[in-house]
């Protein structure tokens, strides 16, 4: 199958709730197949509930106030600082003007809420389904939520993710969130398979209920190598439109890593650990002890051996280095899939299809059925591949004055040559997103949106000052280089730093 008709039927398959359509099915009697579930999830688990599991249908209308956040009051305070942020790294459309662009948390509750066949709230400890599917891909879907019951019961989600959200650790956040989905992912796939021809049957029933009611794409033949989409050429003056055509970052970032690599993940790190004493749930030592940043999650080795945890940085207030009017809107930590994904945007064509297949990660023996699609796991490759390698830490933060924005950004690297590769490709992206913007003998870009743009490897540390007023330039380099960083004492690789 080629790359795009491969990455069409993955989204058709990931987007499992959007493609509902058609005559609904009879209603679910969800007690009777919630309690039939709960036996299968206790059986493959290993670990009983300890309290039933409160449950409800909702049609999916209803769905978006679930996920939709208190309407934030602008007061003509203009888009909220997530939505400047992503609009700045090029994940949200960036040509109309600062009171236009889509508020970021409304198009992630949307796209949540297209998504989403039932989902379940650690808050409330409440499983909905969504009305609208039925048969095995019901079932598949209640199996995977009360997973999440069943663990949060146990492990008390919400304990780990108040204090993450909380502190503004979204990388970390994003971490735990991989275990979660993970090993719901994991467990319900163990119970399709567990069945012959399960699997089969939740596919059918997926590609059949497609809101464009389309023929499924041809069979992929022969285990053929995956193609990998050659990077984009650079951007005509002035165009800086990302890959935006659909929500592409939200389906790597909410569906394909947490869900999938969360799974490998697990699957690696099981089969690694020692076994547990019988009685003993697996996972309890990776509920105490999980995996502090998408890097681990992404490669796991790093959380199985010396553990080689993250570096914190503490950022410097540069509202007075760059001048009157300027203040802070909002500030967060990328991590490794952050700074893949907001790489790749710029890199590769805006082609949602190629968006995808870039990160898509190949199997053993390559797409043979359409049932391997089930699986997609992200993987960085290229030059956002070589340039994320070797991660340690980062923190940006976005600064405004008015309409004019600027970013300031620390990332840490394992040595000085995983930094020199960054800088060299963040470069690249720097080379798409402001084509025609020159570029001096010092490596500074000027004319980059009004304002001075920089990229310097210092060490094992990259200074990423973006848009700055040119006469601040100087002085945000050089408060950015001494930017204070934090070591948890557990990181056993603090030699080589």
């Amino acid at each position: 199958m080629g790359t795009r008709a491969m990455v069409r039927a993955a989204a058709a398959l990931l987007l499992i709730a959007a493609s509902a359509s058609g005559e609904d099915p009879a209603p679910t009697d969800l007690d009777a197949l919630a309690d039939e579930m709960c036996a299968a999830v206790e059986s493959f688990r290993g670990i009983r509930f300890r309290a039933p599991v409160e449950r409800r249908t909702r049609p999916r209308e209803a769905v978006i106030e679930e996920f939709r956040p208190k309407v934030r009051k602008r007061s003509g305070k203009g888009p909220s600082g997530e939505t400047r942020a992503l609009r700045f790294f090029g994940l949200l459309e960036s040509k109309a003007p600062a009171a236009e662009v889509p508020d970021a948390a409304e198009t992630e509750a949307r796209f949540r809420a297209e998504f989403v066949g039932g989902y379940y709230s650690a808050r409330d400890r409440v499983f909905t389904l969504v009305e609208g599917d039925g048969g095995s891909l019901n079932r598949m879907i209640v199996f995977h939520e009360l997973v999440h019951a069943l663990e949060d019961q146990h492990y008390d989600f919400r304990a780990v993710e108040k204090p993450l959200q909380a502190a503004g650790r979204t990388d970390r956040h994003r971490a735990f969130r991989a275990l979660v989905e993970g090993s719901a992912q994991y467990h319900t796939d163990r119970w399709v398979d567990a069945e012959p021809g399960r699997r089969t049957k939740v596919l059918q029933e997926i590609l059949v209920r497609q809101k464009e009611k389309k023929p499924p794409p041809p069979a992929p033949g022969g285990g053929k190598k995956e193609e990998e989409p050659p990077e984009s050429p650079p951007r005509a003056p002035g165009d800086r439109r990302p890959p935006d055509d659909g929500p592409v970052y939200l389906m790597i970032r909410e569906v394909m890593f947490p869900y999938h690599n969360g799974s490998l993940f697990l699957e690696q790190v099981l089969a690694a650990l020692p076994a547990v004493a019988e009685g003993t749930d697996p996972l309890a030592r990776l509920f105490a002890d999980p995996p502090a940043s998408t890097e681990q999650v992404l490669h796991p080795e790093k959380y199985l051996g010396a553990p080689d945890l993250p570096r914190e940085v503490v950022l410097p207030d540069l509202a007075p280095a760059l001048g009157e009017g300027w203040e802070r809107t909002s500030e967060d930590t990328l991590g490794e899939l952050g700074t893949g994904i907001a790489m790749n945007r710029w890199l590769y064509p805006r082609e949602p299809a190629v968006q995808l297949a870039a990160v898509l990660r190949p199997r053993p023996g390559g797409f043979t059925k359409l049932e391997d699609l089930m699986s997609t796991a992200v993987i960085f490759r290229g030059t956002s591949g070589e340039s994320s390698a070797g991660w340690d830490g980062d923190r940006w933060a976005l600064y405004a004055n008015g309409e004019r924005e600027c970013l300031a950004w620390v990332l840490l690297f394992d040595g000085e040559r995983d930094a020199a590769e960054f800088a060299e490709g963040y470069a690249k992206v720097l080379k798409h997103k402001y084509k025609g913007a020159p570029r001096g003998e010092d490596g500074t870009w000027t004319a980059t949106e009004g304002g001075s743009t920089a990229v310097v490897a210092a060490g094992d540390r990259v200074v990423v000052a973006e848009r700055v007023p040119p006469e601040a330039l100087a002085a945000v380099i050089e408060a950015l280089k001494g930017a204070a960083v934090e070591r948890d004492p557990r990181d056993a690789l603090p030699a080589a730093r």
